[in-house]
């Protein structure tokens, strides 16, 4: 539908859920937003416009601020983000790609969609149909969501512009939740991959039989006479992709929400930086944010905001980092739980095997 709009000749950037508000019949305002995605065809950008003017502040990310940095002069090859978006609906869904629109996004990955096959193909054609351009979008539905109130788990990607074409293969972990993505992409001398996963929440207080993903993913480990715990799974799921990535000297991505901290404390993994020191990969992102005193809390509900949304590298030598940063719009304290992180890389052999940048 976007191919339908004409270029804006006025800043498409404006106070979140700001003036353009409707009365109720006891003569209070009540914020209104129209979505892209669920209304018809007629008057599309008009609409658009209503969204963008009155919804988001601040939609294009600030770099070389608290929040993000970029590095050295000139461009990159590739730049990629994920965010945990809690559950997934139209609405969320809209911001989000017109966040990877407006920051230039080629590779963005939703966390938590808790959305099973039949629903994830129903959200891939919406998705498609908001873009400007042809993408690629995968997805790892949830096998076993449960109830309304115990779906879990569950991711989807898209890729945009010249890396659309790259992807050779997308594999996903064996349990059903959607653990751990992988995504391929061909560069002109080797394969990039770039995974995705979400480490469950554990708590010692949560019963047996409830529904969060860390009791789902050991039901799932019991049914297929697995021992041990989710989180040792998952690790050996992403070390023997990083292993086949290492074998054919390709370098590989991780990213994710981790509900963890780099420093070891106030979460539910206190050994995710020796975890990753383990399997060579490494956080640039978290010692730069630290030289440079940048701010990545991508966790902020609740009163003490905090970083568990993290981007590693297996080889810091053939994906140099040109920026990083996290999402600073106003938009993202709507959904009060976390904002996108994001990347910037150069890729020593040459990006995309396919030229072109994004439309």
């Amino acid at each position: 539908m976007w191919k339908c709009f004409p270029e804006p000749v006025e800043p498409l950037t404006a106070q979140a859920y700001g003036s353009h508000l409707k009365r109720r019949g006891n003569g209070k305002r009540k914020a209104t937003k129209i979505s892209m995605i669920t209304k018809g065809a007629s008057s599309q950008w008009v609409r658009c416009k209503t969204a963008l003017r009155d919804t988001y502040l601040d939609m294009e990310d600030k770099t070389d601020t608290s929040a993000g940095m970029r590095l050295g002069q000139g461009g990159h090859d590739i730049k990629t983000c994920g965010w945990n978006m809690s559950g997934y609906d139209d609405d969320k869904a809209e911001t989000f790609v017109l966040y990877m629109i407006h920051n230039n996004i080629d590779v963005g990955f939703l966390t938590d969609i808790r959305r099973t096959v039949d629903e994830c193909e129903h959200v891939k054609r919406k998705l498609k149909n908001c873009f400007p351009e042809d993408t690629h979008i995968s997805y790892a539905a949830v096998e076993d969501p449960g109830s309304t109130n115990g779906k879990v788990g569950g991711q989807l990607v898209i890729i945009r512009g010249a890396w659309r074409t790259a992807v050779t293969n997308v594999t996903v972990d064996p349990s059903g939740l959607g653990g751990v993505m992988v995504v391929y992409l061909k560069t002109k001398h080797q394969t990039l991959a770039i995974a995705n996963t979400y480490w469950p929440v554990k708590t010692h207080t949560e019963r047996e039989n409830s529904n969060s993903l860390h009791n789902k993913y050991k039901r799932w480990m019991r049914s297929v006479n697995m021992h041990g715990e989710p989180i040792e799974f998952l690790r050996r799921h992403t070390e023997e992709r990083l292993d086949k990535q290492k074998l054919k000297g390709h370098p590989m991505i991780l990213m994710g929400d981790f509900n963890a901290h780099w420093d070891g404390f106030g979460a539910s993994y206190s050994d995710l930086a020796d975890w990753s020191n383990d399997c060579c990969l490494k956080n640039e992102i978290g010692y730069m944010a630290l030289e440079h005193a940048i701010n990545l809390d991508t966790f902020i509900r609740g009163g003490t905001p905090s970083q568990i949304d993290h981007i590693l590298t297996s080889d810091d030598d053939e994906l140099v980092l040109r920026g990083f940063g996290c999402g600073t719009g106003a938009v993202w304290h709507l959904y009060n739980d976390h904002v996108p992180i994001w990347a910037e890389y150069n890729i020593a052999r040459g990006g995309a095997a396919s030229d072109g940048r994004p439309a």
